[in-house]
């Protein structure tokens, strides 16, 4: 029996692997540009700038915000070098975008990616047309998820 998804008003979806399949290694290609980026910010050889990278992630929620919080690093030179990678791995999924265009309701990308970013792969994988909106990190004043901030001022816009 399938289930009553009725009663749902608001659909928020995530962006980097979830719209898309994290097999699909275009994540993993990200990574290799934000190591190279806290590598030269930090002056740490790679394998430190990827320890630091990803304590900056466990900590802080995002490297970028680690990089904010303490190295002073400006968003928008790291978010456009960090998404600056091919979309050659990403494919449209038909079933996927039929799957999510049955869902009742509103449907939002809740993503700690740019503006930018969630533009160029919601169209790759031909689902732009689903959404309504992406609240994507500088909507969020740069405070990432999962902060509670980040959800609240994603709710208050929405």
């Amino acid at each position: 029996m399938p289930a009553d998804l009725s009663q749902i008003e608001t659909w928020i979806f995530d962006l980097d692997n979830t719209l898309y399949p994290a097999g699909s290694e275009f994540m993993g290609l990200m990574e290799d540009r934000m190591t190279t980026f806290v590598a030269r910010e930090t002056g740490l050889p790679r394998p430190e700038a990827r320890a630091l990278q990803k304590r900056y992630l466990h900590e802080h929620g995002t490297t970028l915000a680690g990089l904010m919080a303490h190295h002073g690093v400006s968003p928008e030179p790291f978010l456009t070098e960090v998404h600056d990678v091919s979309l050659d791995s990403l494919s449209p999924d038909p079933e996927l975008k039929a799957a999510i265009g049955r869902l009742p309701g509103r449907r939002l990308v809740f993503t700690n990616g740019d503006a930018r970013h969630a533009r160029r792969v919601l169209a790759r994988l031909q689902l732009e047309d689903l959404f309504e909106d992406v609240f994507h990190i500088a909507a969020a004043d740069y405070i990432p998820k999962p902060r509670p901030e980040a959800f609240a001022r994603m709710t208050a816009r929405h």
